[in-house]
């Protein structure tokens, strides 16, 4: 599943640069800021994790007021906390960056599945770092493109999760979303 998560992330990339290939030009007056980046970003990946909510910055009260620069989540349950993004623009990530995800989000009560740090620079030039529980993978850009679901791909999908806000159906669902996302990006 991580080389599905690396792939999607990868094609997002490579999909926000081609559709918009001056996001990363500065002017006089502006300049990309990683919250601009996120957010642009976590548009394209939502297009391939079109069952979760995504939400950019937010804060996280009950947990010391973190918040990651991405998250990709169900609001009010953890059960598919699946994805937490940390994004430098112009900055390289350090082995800090690296252990705000992993130690802040990926351990309980939180538990998302997957994390990743991204960099990227004025140039285009992504790399970065998807991790899960049990092993990491290097990000870079321009290797893979993923095709985006078709409408009938969602209809399906969604249709094989049913009514998914309970957290007693959490294992189940996680079943039935790795068999499907290995279904339509394998």
């Amino acid at each position: 599943m991580i080389e599905i998560f690396k792939n999607i992330i990868e094609s997002s990339v490579e999909r926000l640069l081609s559709t918009q290939s001056n996001i990363l030009d500065s002017t006089y007056f502006t300049t990309m800021t990683e919250w601009n980046f996120a957010h642009h970003l976590s548009n394209e990946i939502h297009k391939y994790l079109f069952w979760l909510d995504n939400d950019i910055e937010v804060v996280k009260l009950n947990y010391s007021n973190k918040r990651p620069d991405a998250i990709f989540h169900r609001r009010k349950n953890n059960c598919l906390n699946t994805l937490v993004i940390e994004i430098k623009v112009r900055e390289t990530i350090d082995q800090y960056d690296l252990r705000k995800i992993q130690d802040g989000w990926m351990n309980p009560p939180l538990k998302y599945q997957y994390g990743s740090c991204l960099s990227i620079s004025d140039s285009g030039l992504l790399v970065g770092k998807l991790f899960s529980q049990t092993s990491n993978l290097d990000i870079c850009h321009g290797r893979i493109q993923l095709n985006l679901p078709t409408d009938a791909d969602r209809e399906h999908f969604l249709s094989q999760l049913g009514e998914y806000d309970a957290d007693d159906r959490c294992n189940e669902l996680q079943s039935i979303i790795e068999e499907q996302m290995v279904h339509l990006y394998s």
